[in-house]
């Protein structure tokens, strides 16, 4: 089974979040999603009801967390089209390590905590006036993030993996 774990922006964040990645998917056509940051994508032979367990023993010694956002970027990578690059800390390092005792990331998942904001397969189609409005918007914004959500779903970078992403537990901390 493919999972990934999420750490979710606290409620006022992630309404104005939402809202923003409303508007870019309406704009971009791409399916619309939660905001959030991915701290580990893996695969795992564990039942689901084993993977949801270990989970929640985890993630409820889990605190809140807070990271600092260092700018809005785009990337030629569907899954990095537009997000916000947030500063890598101990707390965030601390996280993704402790997630990677429920089961080995995947081969090329590399750690550097980004919230995603739209997905799309052609950077080229980015506005550069929404990247300068983001980047003035959140550079040096700190968000904090206080609940941690298993998800399971295809990990493909493809757009219709977006509507198979589906929480199996969330924890709120």
């Amino acid at each position: 089974m493919n999972f990934s774990v999420w750490a979710m922006p606290e409620a006022s964040s992630q309404q104005a979040l939402q809202t923003i990645v409303d508007e870019l998917a309406v704009e971009y056509g791409f399916p619309a999603f939660e905001p959030h940051i991915t701290l580990t994508l893996a695969e795992t032979n564990q039942s689901q009801q084993q993977l949801i367990d270990r989970f929640e023993q985890l993630a409820q010694q889990f605190s809140a967390v807070e990271s600092l956002c260092l700018g809005a970027r785009g990337e030629d990578f569907i899954f990095k089209f537009l997000y916000l690059d947030m500063q890598n800390n101990p707390q965030l390092n601390l996280l993704h390590q402790q997630l990677c005792e429920l089961a080995s990331p995947t081969d090329d998942y590399r750690f550097r905590p980004h919230l995603s904001l739209a997905y799309h397969p052609d950077p080229r189609t980015l506005s550069p006036q929404t990247l300068a409005e983001l980047e003035r918007r959140f550079r040096g914004v700190s968000l904090r993030f206080d609940e941690y959500r298993l998800i399971s779903g295809a990990l493909a970078p493809e757009l219709s993996s977006i509507p198979t992403w589906k929480a199996l537990s969330r924890v709120k901390v």
